[in-house]
């Protein structure tokens, strides 16, 4: 009986120290990877921080040649029409100018609102710009129609009253 609580003592004590042991090994393991993780660019370039799509490259160059014109909200990025039927807005004082292919850009945390003409680099018209809510059914009225690619097209539905443009969304 001796012998066998002898020779598990000696089992135990081994365990233990193989147990400390690989303890000790899966720790200093632990903490080299989460070293290397904070310290390699090649796992930093892998972490991504959503951000917003890139703008189309028309709508940048068209943003590049109205700032070069005016003061435009820099904090913010433009919502973007272009004119296409202008008969249809020619009642509407803010398109009384306008022609089609013209481009409208909507800051609409700035509520301003820019007429632009591409074909001779002149904005036509900057103006205050009212933005309407659905109605209660929960659709706007008329076809202005928002789109996530930035690019919209005006329609009967965008009114002006006064020197304000108003845009049912």
């Amino acid at each position: 009986m001796k012998l066998f609580q002898h020779r598990f003592l000696k089992n135990r004590k081994e365990l233990i120290l193989i147990a400390v042991v690989l303890l000790i090994v899966f720790s200093g393991g632990v903490i080299v990877l989460k070293h290397k993780r904070q310290n390699s660019p090649a796992l930093a370039s892998q972490v991504t921080i959503p951000t917003k799509p890139p703008l189309p490259s028309t709508v940048t160059t068209l943003l590049d040649a109205v700032s070069q014109k005016t003061a435009v909200p820099q904090d913010e990025t433009p919502d973007v029409a272009t004119v296409t039927d202008v008969s249809k807005l020619q009642d509407q004082l803010f398109f009384q100018k306008a022609q089609n292919g013209d481009k409208v850009l909507m800051y609409l945390t700035s509520k301003k609102a820019i007429l632009y003409r591409p074909s001779t680099q002149t904005i036509i018209l900057i103006a205050p710009l009212e933005i309407i809510s659905k109605n209660a059914s929960g659709s706007a009225e008329g076809d202005f129609a928002a789109s996530d690619s930035a690019i919209m097209t005006i329609s009967p539905s965008a009114t002006i009253s006064g020197p304000v443009l108003r845009v049912e969304l």
